[in-house]
C-alpha cells in the first residue's frame, strides 16, 4: 500500500469517528457477556455479507479477555483467520514509540521541554511556510524551536503527503524522492520541509513520530527495533511485532485486501511478496510494525494498568496519566486533520483522547489510535477496559466498523477498575 493511499485511509477513518455509529440492535445498549455475544454475531455477520474479509478482536479488562477470529487470512489460498495472525498495524506503532520515549523522559536523557536540535542538528534552523496570494508562498524563520512535546503531541508543524494540500505535499514528495535509506536521512530531509505553523500554535499530523523515533536512536546509539526489542517487545512478550515477518511466519501473516471495480475483495498485498517480508524497510516512528492482537493488547493492558504488567513496571503511573490525558489547549480543540474537523477529539502523549462522550458508545477520556491498513485500538482508563481489533483492508466505506468495535466494546467490562 502506497504512502498516498494510507493517508487517504487514515483521513477517511477519522471523519468515520464524527459521525453516530449504526447500533447493530434497537432498544438498550447490552452489556458483559450478552454485550460480547452481539459484539461477535455483528462482526461475524460484516464477515459474512463481504464487509470485512476476516476480522480478530479481543477486549479484555484486567486478567479477563475475550478474543475471537473470524472469516479469512488468506483468501487465495484458503487460510482461515487465527488468533495469532500477524497484521500491519501502521499508525499504531506511534504510541509504543511515544511510550519508549516516555522512559527516557523517567530516566532524564530525555526533557519534554528539549528543543529537537539538542539531539539533531539539522533542526537547528526552522522554517513556517507563508501563504501568498499566487499559491506559491514563502517562508520565515521559526519564532520558538520545536520540541520534543511538540513532536508527541504532534503540534510541531510537520507534516505529510497528503494531509497538509498544496504546495505542501509537492515539497513533501520532493523531498522524499528518492525514498530515503533509513531513518536518519528521512528525518534530516525533513527538517529542510516548512512547517506548517509555529510550532506549538497548530496540530498537524505527519511525520512528528519519525522525528522522535530518530531522537531516541541518538540518545541510546542504538537503531530504533533494537530498542523497541529490549524495552517493549522482549519483557512484554510480544515475540510476533517488529519491522518485518520472518520467513518461519510468513504462514500466519494475513494477505491485504482492496475493492476491485466490481465491489469485490481483490488481493493487494500478498503475504510472500510483501515489502514487511522481503524489503526493503527501515525502523521508523511514525509505522510500519506489524502485530497481532495478543502482542499490542499485552502494550495496551500494560498501560491501561498505569504502566505496569505481571509485576514489571514499565513507566510510573503518574507518566502514564500525563499520557492518556487531552493536553491541547481549547483553541486547537477538536482537531483537524486536513480539512477534516475531528469532533470529540484532542491529543495526549502519544494517543488520540476523547474530550466527551461520542454516538459510537467512545466515553470521555477513552485513548484510542487506528491504522491505516483496518487496525485498531482503544482503553478505558475508567473501567479498565481495552481492546484490540485487527483486520487488512483498505476499503474506505468500511471504515465505521472500527467505531462500532470500540462502542460495543465498551459495553462488555462496563464498571469497576481493571483488576491488577
Amino acid at each position: 500500500m502506497s504512502g498516498s493511499t494510507a493517508v487517504k485511509i487514515l483521513l477517511c477513518l477519522l471523519v468515520m469517528g464524527n459521525r453516530a455509529g449504526a447500533q447493530p440492535e434497537a432498544g438498550m445498549p447490552a452489556t458483559g457477556n450478552q454485550a460480547w455475544t452481539e459484539l461477535q454475531r455483528y462482526f461475524h455477520q460484516a464477515v459474512d455479507e463481504g464487509q470485512l474479509p476476516g476480522i480478530v478482536m479481543v477486549v479484555s479488562n484486567g486478567d479477563r479477555e475475550l478474543t475471537d477470529a473470524y472469516g479469512m487470512q488468506y483468501a487465495e489460498k484458503g487460510l482461515a483467520m487465527q488468533t495469532n495472525t500477524i497484521f500491519r498495524i501502521a499508525s499504531m506503532t506511534k504510541p509504543i514509540v511515544s511510550t519508549v520515549a516516555m522512559m527516557l523522559y523517567e530516566e532524564g536523557r530525555l526533557d519534554l521541554d528539549d528543543p529537537v536540535s539538542k539531539y539533531i542538528p539539522a533542526f537547528e534552523k526552522t522554517f513556517v511556510f507563508v501563504p501568498s496570494e499566487d499559491g506559491a508562498g514563502g517562508r520565515m524563520e521559526a519564532m520558538a524551536p520545536v520540541t520534543i512535546r511538540h513532536l508527541l503531541m504532534h503540534t510541531s508543524g510537520l507534516s505529510a503527503v497528503g494531509f497538509a494540500g498544496p504546495p505542501f505535499d509537492e515539497m513533501y514528495q520532493n523531498l522524499l524522492t528518492p525514498p530515503p535509506v533509513g531513518l536518519e536521512d528521512m528525518v534530516d530531509r525533513l527538517a529542510k520541509a516548512p512547517f506548517l505553523h509555529q510550532p506549538g500554535e497548530g496540530w498537524s499530523y505527519g511525520h512528528s513520530l519519525d522525528v522522535v523515533g530518530r531522537v531516541i536512536e541518538v540518545i541510546t546509539g542504538k537503531r530504533l527495533d533494537q530498542v523497541l526489542e529490549e524495552r517493549i517487545f522482549d519483557p512484554l512478550d510480544m515475540k510476533d511485532t517488529g519491522f518485518s515477518v520472518p520467513a518461519n511466519k510468513i504462514s500466519r501473516f494475513a494477505a491485504g485486501y482492496g475493492i476491485d471495480g466490481e465491489g469485490k475483495w481483490a488481493l493487494q498485498d500478498a503475504p510472500g511478496e510483501s515489502r514487511y517480508v522481503k524489503g526493503p524497510v527501515f525502523p521508523r516512528g511514525n509505522g510500519g510494525l506489524v502485530s497481532t492482537v495478543r502482542d499490542y493488547l499485552r502494550f495496551a493492558r500494560m498501560m491501561a494498568n498505569g504502566g505496569e504488567l505481571a509485576g514489571r513496571r514499565y513507566l510510573q503511573q503518574k507518566t502514564v496519566a500525563l499520557m492518556m490525558h487531552n493536553h491541547l489547549p481549547e483553541e486547537l480543540i477538536p482537531i483537524k486533520v486536513g480539512k477534516v474537523t475531528m469532533n470529540s477529539q484532542g491529543f495526549g502523549i502519544g494517543f488520540g483522547v476523547l474530550t466527551e462522550d461520542t454516538p459510537y458508545g467512545g466515553m470521555k477520556g477513552d485513548c484510542f489510535w487506528p491504522g491505516a491498513y483496518f487496525t485498531y485500538f482503544f482503553i478505558n482508563p475508567e473501567t479498565g477496559t481495552t481492546g484490540v481489533f485487527m483486520c487488512q483492508n483498505s476499503d474506505l466505506s468500511r471504515l465505521k466498523y472500527l467505531f462500532d468495535f470500540h462502542g460495543m466494546a465498551n459495553r462488555v467490562f462496563p464498571a469497576g477498575a481493571a483488576e491488577k
